[in-house]
């Protein structure tokens, strides 16, 4: 595994994960219902909103860059 190859993918990862959280986290009616069935799921997934919202800031710069840099 080269330094390419994660230039390439690590990005994208990191951009997933910070978007999926984000959708989980802030869609309207999906934290109500989460709170409600899986409290303890949905207070773990709260501890994780710093380290997706840096994710998705940081991915989609990285991943914006990778993009301008290919073209």
């Amino acid at each position: 595994m080269g330094v390419e190859f994660l230039d390439r993918w690590v990005p994208f990862i990191m951009f997933a994960y910070g978007i999926l959280l984000f959708f989980v986290l802030d869609v309207w009616t999906l934290p109500e219902r989460l709170m409600s069935q899986y409290g303890h799921l949905y207070q773990q997934l709260l501890l994780h909103k710093g380290v997706s919202r840096l994710c998705l800031f940081v991915g989609g710069l990285w991943t914006l860059q990778n993009i301008f840099i290919s073209f």
